[in-house]
């Protein structure tokens, strides 16, 4: 699943558009809860960042992280 969730910033990011959590399920196919649970997962390893929206977490934007971008770089030389 985490792999999804960083190919999905990843494509996102090419095309200069911020992702946040309600978008991502749409770019993965994964639930909200899933996606949800696998940002924060992410988040926790420092693959990503989310810039937190108090008043609402799943419209929170997720960026990816330099060790994130290493992770992706190596899945397309695997």
């Amino acid at each position: 699943m985490s792999d999804s969730v960083l190919l999905a910033l990843c494509h996102a990011g090419k095309k200069e558009r911020s992702t946040t959590i309600w978008d991502l399920p749409t770019l993965t196919g994964l639930s909200l809860q899933d996606v949800f649970s696998t940002v924060r997962a992410l988040e926790f390893n420092r693959l990503v960042r989310i810039c937190d929206n108090p008043a609402d977490p799943f419209a929170s934007v997720v960026s990816i992280e330099e060790s994130g971008a290493q992770r992706l770089a190596e899945l397309r030389s695997a």
